[in-house]
């Protein structure tokens, strides 16, 4: 364990810096508040300082055998099938986010997703997603002014 610690460490240190070094291509910070990029510069220092505390965690600890992992069956198409389901969802929610619209394909997405990898009851899955759809409305464009695609919606919804 004390090896996969050590060698996911550096590797996330090296993506926190690559972030760091990214975000100075773009402004930090302008006139109107936090500017493109703020955000990267924000998420490499954090991925930087935490790999870092791993790494020095991991470098002063003993390895014990108690913290050595198994053999997996993490590699059978029997438990891998959820992963890829999930990552056809997200090409679905890529490639058709213009031509639905954000609010269909939030929508579609996260009932999809809920149906297929929760256990709850279909009423509570449908207004989780209606729920989380009218959320990424009202935060995207009513607060933040986002324009977001409409999609097949447009000409409903043209004047609201």
């Amino acid at each position: 364990m004390k090896k996969r610690d050590l060698i996911s460490s550096l590797f996330f240190l090296f993506v926190g810096i690559l972030f760091l070094i990214g975000s100075f291509n773009y402004s930090i910070w302008d006139r109107y508040g936090p500017g493109p990029g703020f955000f990267p510069l924000l998420l490499g220092s954090i991925f930087s300082i935490l790999s870092f505390l791993l790494f020095v965690v991991s470098s002063f600890r003993k390895e014990n055998k108690e913290d050595e992992l198994g053999e997996s069956d993490s590699m059978k198409f029997s438990v891998i099938h959820r992963t890829i389901i999930f990552l056809c969802l997200l090409l679905f929610f890529y490639f058709l986010f213009d031509q639905l619209g954000f609010l269909l394909t939030i929508f579609i997405f996260m009932i999809v997703t809920l149906i297929s990898f929760s256990k709850r009851p279909m009423k509570l899955s449908f207004s989780v997603s209606i729920f989380t759809t009218l959320l990424t409305y009202f935060v995207f464009v009513k607060l933040l002014g986002v324009q977001l695609p409409w999609g097949v919606l447009e000409p409903l919804l043209r004047f609201y």
